[in-house]
């Protein structure tokens, strides 16, 4: 018996979006009155990696210098290496220093030690004052740091985690067409997809993949790209396309089942 009574596909591509941007937006289904569906499910999707390592928006961290006012550091938007978020990141922390303390930061030389993946920052001219870095959710993962952390120097030194510079690789598309406490269409992993290349997904079960259709009373839904801390992917003004599959179920098995059970049932 089959698992899909009736269903119908929607190819939906972010440029023919009817409100949002193409990160975050609103479009248009055609679904006639007559046909009912219960379940929604992402059958393909081609997802442009156009969002950058640190976005606008969550590029910005704090430094503390003892007393002196918090200063707040914000990265450029874009994608980095190690090298070039070294070099960008030393300038941004000896410009703001508001003591002119002199920062540094080094790495191990993959060619002739270990590499740990990690920074490692130095200060001096700070007497014996320890500085310190405050971030909240905004790039921790990228410099190696918690969320919602304060990281101060011991003995002029602060050594980080492992850093992530890779852009996002857990995607989250959220649509309102989901019914439920998590409007999480579909979980999305780049696996190392090249930036400026095309992340893409294939369903690989449709019934293990579906959700709970929301309501069949609306033509249109809302979609958006997060990562799983529930912020925007900025795709800059890349479009991602989606086919999506609504269907409604086939319940005779459930009901074969029933009326198994009710006639092996000893009466």
């Amino acid at each position: 018996m089959g698992l899909i009574e009736n269903s119908r596909i929607y190819y939906i591509n972010g440029g023919d979006r009817i409100s949002g941007n193409s990160s975050d937006f609103g479009y248009s289904f055609i679904i006639p009155e007559h046909e009912q569906y219960d379940r929604c499910v992402l059958l393909q999707a081609s997802i442009p990696l156009s969002y950058y390592l640190i976005q606008d928006g969550f590029n910005v961290f704090q430094l503390q210098e003892g007393a002196s006012p918090l200063v707040k550091i914000t990265v450029p938007r874009g994608n980095y290496s190690a090298i070039s978020l070294q070099t960008v990141l030393t300038d941004l922390l000896n410009t703001a220093s508001p003591n002119t303390w002199i920062y540094t930061i080094t790495m191990p030389n993959s060619y002739t030690v270990a590499s740990t993946g990690c920074y490692t920052f130095t200060v001096s001219g700070n007497g014996t004052t320890q500085p310190a870095f405050i971030f909240g959710t905004h790039m921790t993962e990228v410099f190696g740091f918690d969320i919602n952390s304060t990281n101060t120097f011991q003995s002029d030194t602060l050594v980080t985690n492992v850093l992530n510079i890779i852009p996002e690789a857990g995607l989250y598309i959220h649509s309102d067409m989901v019914l439920g406490d998590s409007d999480i269409l579909q979980e999305v992993y780049s696996n190392n997809t090249i930036p400026f290349s095309m992340i893409t997904f294939t369903c690989p079960d449709v019934e293990a993949y579906s959700k709970a259709l929301a309501t069949n009373t609306t033509n249109t839904f809302k979609f958006s790209l997060q990562n799983e801390l529930h912020q925007i992917l900025n795709l800059n003004n890349q479009n991602m396309l989606l086919t999506i599959m609504l269907y409604k179920k086939n319940n005779i098995d459930s009901i074969f089942k029933k009326y198994l059970e009710y006639s092996l049932t000893p009466k």
